[in-house]
């Protein structure tokens, strides 16, 4: 929920009402019938019958079937993911094939679970899965391509907090010849302070545009609309780059009146 936003749900018999800025989720385990609202950050206020509870980050409330009770308690918190950064370039040496996956020690934290996936929901296309790790530092042997990674704190009796957020990073070779690939911007269109970039490049490389990642299709075509610039001249750079280390870099100069 953003800034000045309000929104309520309803969990089972149970109302919750958002504070803006607020992420959570709500769960149902049909083997126990027992319903729960989680607060990752912000807050929420929980109405069940005549009780109610204020939630604030990493706690939740759960609503038993066979009570009318909210049952509140403090969750873990997931740790602050540290390298790769979301949308970083890894570049392998070429005498090592590891990427050094680093995360923020969680205080109450006895271990953590790591996932590293080519699946942008960690919904299969596992690569590495570790559940109990002991350290803040995770080392794997990873291919040239795409992959997400996230991890979750590990506390008492197992119980594991909320995942961290899902960060993205494209392993490359380290080239040593710095091939330049295909990148052509087709059009350069003003909408007022903004700029509308199509082009084209190679079939599964990444495009970005002043630091913020295009929209590439599958055979390479690409657009995206700039934030808005300032009045005078402005430079727009555009980048591409392959999982093979080869990239390529246009610059635009741009006027706006």
């Amino acid at each position: 929920m953003s800034k000045g936003s309000k929104s309520q749900i309803n969990v089972g018999d149970a109302t919750a009402s958002f504070a803006p800025d607020t992420s959570a989720q709500a769960s149902s385990d049909p083997t126990s019938n027992v319903q729960d609202l989680t607060v990752k950050h912000g807050g929420a206020d929980v109405n069940r019958g005549a009780l109610s509870e204020h939630l604030g980050d990493n706690e939740k409330a759960s609503f038993p079937s066979d009570s009318a009770a909210i049952v509140k308690s403090k969750l873990i918190a997931p740790p602050q993911l540290v390298d790769p950064r979301d949308k970083d370039t890894w570049r392998l040496d070429p005498k090592s094939k590891g990427v050094t996956f680093a995360w923020a020690a969680e205080s109450g934290a006895h271990g953590y679970h790591i996932r590293i996936s080519r699946n942008q929901f960690l919904k299969g296309g596992m690569v590495a899965e570790e559940r109990s790790w002991p350290h803040t530092e995770y080392v794997k042997n990873l291919e040239p391509g795409d992959y997400y990674w996230a991890v979750q704190s590990v506390g008492e009796n197992g119980r594991e907090s909320l995942a961290s957020p899902i960060n993205f990073v494209r392993v490359v070779q380290k080239g040593d010849t710095g091939a330049t690939i295909v990148l052509e911007v087709d059009s350069l269109m003003q909408h007022g302070h903004v700029f509308e970039i199509r082009g084209h490049t190679e079939a599964g490389a990444r495009v970005m545009v002043n630091g913020q990642e295009a929209l590439v299709g599958p055979e390479g075509k690409f657009s995206h609309f700039t934030n808005p610039l300032p009045p005078g001249e402005n430079l727009i750079t555009i980048t591409a780059q392959n999982t093979k280390g080869g990239y390529n870099i246009v610059p635009k100069t741009v006027n706006i009146q």
